[in-house]
């Protein structure tokens, strides 16, 4: 495996994760909060770390791997078609809401990563999607977004 796009990939996550990292100690997030004892920039902080972390294992694991330039397995289908999926749902969660848009989500991603057990791929997105959206809007009183169309 030729080790030079991992090596890349995990200096742009480290890049990357470090700059929001640093980021989210700016000033503007001291002040946010709703009462609570922990800041909302918590949990993304915690995330940011582990992002940090994964970046530095891909980074040990790249630098420890042997090279070979005859292998070029690199296939870009999949990481473009979750991108676009993501920012499709972006885009249409202002119409659709959370539960609209967060099940076909979650189907498109186990459909790109080459789950094809289509009545489980259904269920697993449908309750994935409900289950989060219970989590954030019932039990911990986090509004999502909601349907727009009518």
């Amino acid at each position: 495996m030729n080790r030079t796009p991992n090596i890349i990939f995990a200096l742009a996550l480290l890049l990357l994760g470090g700059a929001l990292f640093a980021h989210s100690f700016a000033a503007r997030y001291a002040a946010m909060g709703i009462g609570s004892p922990v800041n909302p920039v918590f949990f993304p902080r915690i995330l940011l770390g582990l992002w940090i972390l994964l970046g530095v294992v891909i980074l040990i694991k790249a630098i420890r791997s042997p090279v070979n330039f005859k292998e070029n397995t690199h296939r870009w289908q999949e990481p473009l078609g979750m991108i676009a999926a993501v920012a499709v749902s972006i885009w249409a969660m202002r119409w659709l809401g959370y539960i609209g848009v967060a099940g076909p989500l979650a189907f498109a991603c186990g459909w790109l990563l080459g789950y094809r057990r289509l009545v489980i791929l259904i269920a697993i997105a449908a309750l994935s999607a409900i289950f989060t959206w219970w989590l954030f809007d019932q039990a911990l009183g986090i509004p999502l977004p909601r349907w727009r169309l009518t």
